[in-house]
């Protein structure tokens, strides 16, 4: 039988039972979760068990599971997890559940997720539910996408005639920074479907995100950079062109969160930079020739003055 399945006869003696008290576990170790220290006051009530108050060490943070259900009268427990996370170190679990650790950071938020068993090959095709969280001194380990944004958009510029548009800036050392990065999502068919734009500060600007990501880490995102003028004047000084207070850069993420793929609609910002450097000529040229005229209408105005007073 496969792990909590239980037969007919448990699944009879666990209906009869009526049952309610408090648990002190020092560790609890499954599929690579690890939780110490569990506190917790259940009741084992018609076959459901239920977590009235329940509080764990979880990775470096805390987790509180209060609410938490798992009805143990079907031949495979369906549970119902209620979790809030409080700076759970994200790099510790994922190391721990599948051996890497793509994303590193503190994790704080909350978890209302509805499943059945505990396998996870079949687990994440049929899990549902929601969540939001946010992610403090964190970091994608695996790409460096503001390199990849800022080298689309200098390739954009040479491309574009701007030759001395200066190169892909010094990276970050093969990763991203994701500062206070916000995330609100559903799960369904295998993967978290934002339903509200992920969103993050990092060194080259601020990333708005949507799409999804698998449970198995697949990445199907689509969004916008927006590069201030502080990084942008680094790459359009070179190329003579005056750096707006930000530009849209247009990116997708793909493949998975271990070997990720960044690929960054450099032409269509550079046509919006190059378009507004024009604009932004254009006016100084008219504001150049109005003050011109302003100025040589009044010395005329000052020369008839002049011969008037004789």
């Amino acid at each position: 039988a496969k792990p909590l399945e239980l037969t007919v006869e448990q699944r009879r003696a666990v209906r009869a039972l009526d049952v309610q008290g408090t648990l002190a576990i020092d560790k609890v170790v499954k599929n690579g979760m690890v939780a110490n220290g569990v506190q917790a006051k259940a009741i084992l009530e018609n076959g459901a068990f239920l977590l009235k108050e329940a509080q764990a060490g979880f990775f470096g943070g805390n987790v509180d599971a209060s609410g938490t259900r798992i009805d143990l009268a079907p031949a495979l427990p369906a549970w119902n997890l209620k979790a809030k996370l409080d700076a759970v170190d994200i790099a510790q679990a994922l190391s721990s559940m599948s051996g890497s650790a793509p994303i590193v950071g503190k994790i704080t938020g909350g978890l209302d997720l509805a499943g059945a068993g505990v396998e996870w090959a079949a687990l994440k095709k049929a899990l549902t539910g929601k969540g939001a969280v946010t992610l403090k001194e964190g970091a994608l380990t695996t790409a460096d996408i503001g390199g990849k944004v800022l080298g689309a958009v200098s390739q954009g510029l040479r491309a574009a005639g701007k030759a001395s548009a200066a190169a892909a800036l010094a990276g970050t050392g093969g990763k991203t920074e994701l500062r206070d990065l916000i995330a609100s999502f559903t799960v369904k068919d295998g993967a978290l479907a934002f339903s509200r734009a992920l969103s993050f500060d990092a060194p080259f600007g601020g990333a708005s995100l949507g799409g999804k990501i698998g449970l198995g880490g697949e990445l199907g995102l689509t969004g916008t950079v927006n590069v201030p003028k502080s990084v942008l004047q680094g790459v359009t000084g070179p190329a003579g062109l005056t750096a707006p207070p930000n530009l849209a850069v247009p990116i997708a993420l793909g493949g998975t969160l271990t070997q990720p793929s960044v690929s960054v609609d450099a032409e269509k910002a550079v046509a919006g930079l190059v378009t507004g450097a024009v604009r932004e000529k254009v006016k100084q040229v008219r504001e150049n020739v109005q003050g011109r005229a302003r100025e040589e209408a009044k010395r005329g105005l000052e020369d008839v003055l002049k011969g008037l007073g004789k």
